[in-house]
Formats: structure tokens, C-alpha cells, sequence
């Protein structure tokens, strides 16, 4: 009856994280979607200001919106990568690994200070013991 219940808790607490990994990489999609409609309508805009307003002739050069779009191609290339490959390399397994090395390093390090802590502990009791051989203080009478 109770490895049931705990069969249950871990399949739900699994089906938990499955759920919450699909809506992170469902987000960090759709970002990306607004993040690449955004760069359409923005460099539509910046075509019609250049071409048609002449905005920005006086103070920067003729078709910087050239070099606008260029730039925001590569960001929104970074994006892309960043969402469909780097995640591959760097994701919720990555992040697991790296969780799992970094607790097996901290308890190999706490366990290390337990040794030494003990140590010390001892060589200060057996100090103890041989400047005071007895433990119970002197009375006055």
C-alpha cells in the first residue's frame, strides 16, 4: 500500500517536471516567433523611414538601414541558436549533470572537513587527557 502511494508521488513528480520542461522550451519557442516577427515589421519600418521618409540621411549615412537589419539579423540568429542547438548541448540533461557533480563535489568536501574536524577533535581530547588526568575539577573544602 505505501510503495504505491510513493510509485505515484515519484510518476506524478516526474510528470511535473516533464510538464514544466515542455512549457519552458514551448516559451523560449515562442519568443523566438515574436522575436522574428518583430524583426520583420521593424525592418519593413526601417526600409519605409530610409526610402521613403529619407529620416536619418542628414545624420547617419545613406541606407543605414541596411546595416540596422545586418545587425539584427545576427541577433536574431544568436536567438536561434541559442533555442534550438546550444539548448541541445546545454540543456535540462546538461543542467542535471552539472547539478550531480557539483553535490558529489560539495559531500566529498563537507566529508573531507568532517575527517579533519574529527581529527582535531581528538588530538584536543587527548591533549586534554594529559594535562588534566583528572577530568573532575578540585574542590575546596
Amino acid at each position: 500500500m505505501f510503495s504505491e502511494n510513493k510509485n505515484e508521488q515519484s510518476s506524478s513528480a516526474i510528470s511535473r517536471e516533464q510538464y514544466q520542461y515542455a512549457h519552458k522550451r514551448i516559451k523560449q519557442k515562442k519568443y523566438l516567433m515574436w522575436h522574428l516577427v518583430l524583426f520583420i515589421a521593424s525592418s519593413m519600418l526601417f526600409m519605409i523611414l530610409d526610402l521613403v521618409f529619407e529620416i536619418g540621411h542628414q545624420v547617419l549615412m545613406k541606407s543605414w538601414y541596411l546595416w540596422a537589419i545586418i545587425f539584427w539579423v545576427f541577433v536574431l540568429l544568436i536567438h536561434t541558436l541559442n533555442v534550438f542547438i546550444i539548448h541541445t548541448f546545454m540543456g535540462q540533461k546538461w543542467e542535471d549533470e552539472q547539478l550531480e557533480k557539483l553535490k558529489l563535489m560539495q559531500e566529498r568536501r563537507i566529508s573531507e572537513l568532517e575527517k579533519i574536524v574529527s581529527k582535531e577533535f581528538e588530538q584536543h581530547s587527548q591533549e586534554q587527557k594529559h594535562t588534566n588526568p583528572n577530568p573532575l575539577p578540585e574542590e575546596n573544602i
